[in-house]
């Protein structure tokens, strides 16, 4: 390998769990609800680095289409949003941070899952 250094690199949830134990502070925290037709009990809090999944307790017999667990982001990477010239899709899986996180809890449990838009900022250090 000579004097190359070698980077790992991964997607964006692997990068924002690698700035926060990294220690660099949150820059913001986002919920966004998560919808399944699995019944879901448990919650993960304080186990998955940045990542929070929150039971919502949803009601199975109402009819309606209530989310069935929240995700919760603290984001800690620094993400460059200035306007890219060239179009690169070395790392992009085909939505945000928050699909990406759902499409992982989905294999871990084996069930349907997708993530509706942000509820809330829980709070923000912008």
């Amino acid at each position: 390998m000579g004097d190359e250094q070698l980077v790992e690199r991964g997607g964006f949830a692997y990068e924002n769990w690698k700035a926060s134990v990294a220690g660099e502070p949150p820059n913001s925290t986002l919920e966004f609800p998560l919808f399944t037709d699995a019944r879901v009990t448990g919650e993960l809090k304080d186990v998955y680095g940045p990542y929070q999944v929150l039971n919502a307790v949803p009601m199975f017999d109402t009819g309606l289409l209530m989310p069935a667990l929240v995700l919760r982001i603290d984001y800690h990477a620094k993400y460059d949003t200035g306007m890219l010239l060239e179009t690169n899709v070395e790392r992009y899986h085909g939505g945000g941070l928050h699909d990406e996180i759902a499409a992982l809890i989905a294999l871990l449990l084996g069930i349907r899952l997708k993530s509706g838009g942000m509820t809330e900022g829980v709070n923000s250090f912008v």
